[in-house]
């Protein structure tokens, strides 16, 4: 079977084939030699490629997924921080009130400012004296201060 085909070759290259005794048959060994070796190597290299379009096909659905649970994490972790912050300021809030609350009384059984420091022992003996109050602790600044 004999197929007439034009290729395309340079003019030096044109030069040593005419050299050749046989041009046509080292061109037929040639494309031979190379469809032996490469035609394995291109499909190899095909499949490598599909395998490879396989795995960031994957790795994008995987990493749509594990970015859509980062996304939700980072909202459940925001909406804990307002929580938190809210705690944080309720539970300031009450505190202000409770030393207000517990000024107020003070100058209403004293008839003075309640200090800082006063209001500090009271908390520390509130929190480690068993029976502490706070009726006790203002009988004992009506006694010093009488």
């Amino acid at each position: 079977m004999s197929i007439n085909r034009v290729i395309s070759i340079s003019e030096d290259l044109n030069a040593r084939l005419k050299q050749e005794e046989n041009a046509s048959g080292l061109i037929a060994s040639l494309l031979i030699d190379y469809y032996k070796t490469n035609v394995k190597n291109i499909c190899e290299i095909e499949e490598r490629q599909k395998s490879i379009e396989e795995q960031r096909k994957n790795f994008m659905e995987k990493y749509s997924e594990d970015y859509a649970t980062l996304e939700k994490r980072k909202q459940i972790i925001k909406q804990d921080i307002e929580t938190l912050e809210n705690i944080r300021q309720k539970q300031f809030i009450r505190q202000q009130e409770f030393k207000k609350n517990i000024m107020d009384h003070f100058k209403e059984e004293l008839s003075r400012e309640m200090t800082e420091e006063e209001y500090i022992e009271y908390l520390d003996r509130f929190e480690n004296e068993k029976g502490f109050n706070f009726f006790k602790f203002i009988e004992e600044k009506k006694g010093v201060e009488s």
